[in-house]
Parts: structure tokens; C-alpha cells; sequence
């Protein structure tokens, strides 16, 4: 099952890859979808912006976030694989959005589960993460062409994301 589900996630991000990459006149949106997207120092700089704004989400029994220390602004308190798939959930979020689908039930609520009940991350690091995701969703929202949502991208997107790896 776990082959099949990589399978399936591998070919949505490559069924992504050429509709958006191949298929829009935006070069900035072909670059986003490369093999490497996000690149290491797009997530180095969505974790870093993440930790300065923890304090403006909730962590254990719903209260503020602590403020981030030193220590976890040198090291910080996420695995670079889990950023990275919180950015590239946001910008798949972002198309969603785009294309009016209900990004939070299809992309962001999953996501959120899986580092939950899977991997088992804690408040602190599903918050990082969180952010990680709307800081992205917010910024590819901006950028993407108007051409974005195809009817191919629509009904690839309202399938949902399959399950993480």
C-alpha cells in the first residue's frame, strides 16, 4: 500500500509539474515546479520567518506560542523534510484556492494529521509547520497566472492529495 500511495503522490506532483510548469506562459511558476521545489533556502527562509512569528499561534491547551529561543532559531525543532512538504502543501493550497476547491480539507487538514498522528509532532512543531504552510499558500496565491486552474489542474486538485509517504 505504502508503494502505491508513492506512486500516486509522485505522479500528481508530476501531473502538477507539466500543467503548471509546461503549461502556463510564467516562468517563475515552471521554476517552482522543478524537480528541486521549494528549493532549500525557500524552506530555510519559511522556517526562519516561521520561527520569528510563532508567538502568533496557538500551541498546547490553545494559548500563544512561546517566542522562539536562540537555540531553536540555530537548530530548529522541525525535520527540513517536514518544511519542505509544509511548502509544498501550501502552494499546492494555493492552486486549490485558485481553482476554488476547499484547500484546507483537501490539502492542509491532512497534512496536518499526518505530522499529528504519523509522525507524531508536537503543538510547537505543528504550529512552525502551520505557518510554514500560510506564509507559502499566501505568497504562491500572489503569483500565480490567472491561467493557473485548467480543467486538467481542477480535477487533479479536487482528487485530494494522496497519503504522505
Amino acid at each position: 500500500m505504502a508503494i502505491a500511495d508513492r506512486r500516486a503522490s509522485l505522479s500528481m506532483c508530476l501531473a502538477l509539474a507539466v500543467l503548471l510548469g509546461f503549461g502556463s506562459s510564467s516562468s517563475g511558476l515552471q521554476a517552482r515546479t522543478a524537480s528541486r521545489f521549494p528549493s532549500d533556502e525557500r524552506v530555510q527562509e519559511l522556517l526562519e520567518l516561521a520561527l520569528r512569528f510563532i508567538s502568533r499561534a496557538r500551541c498546547e491547551n490553545d494559548q500563544p506560542c512561546k517566542p522562539a529561543t536562540e537555540q531553536e532559531m540555530r537548530t530548529p525543532p522541525v525535520a527540513m523534510s517536514h518544511a519542505r512538504e509544509a511548502v509544498r502543501t501550501g502552494f499546492l493550497s494555493a492552486v486549490a484556492e485558485k481553482c476554488g476547491l476547499d484547500y484546507g480539507e483537501k490539502f492542509f487538514l491532512p497534512m496536518m494529521s499526518h505530522f499529528r498522528r504519523s509522525v507524531g509532532l508536537n503543538e510547537r512543531q505543528l504550529a512552525i509547520l502551520g505557518l510554514m504552510h500560510g506564509i507559502e499558500l499566501g505568497s504562491s496565491s500572489k503569483s500565480l497566472p490567472k491561467d493557473a486552474c485548467s480543467p486538467e489542474m481542477r480535477r487533479l486538485l479536487s482528487q485530494g492529495r494522496p497519503a504522505l509517504p
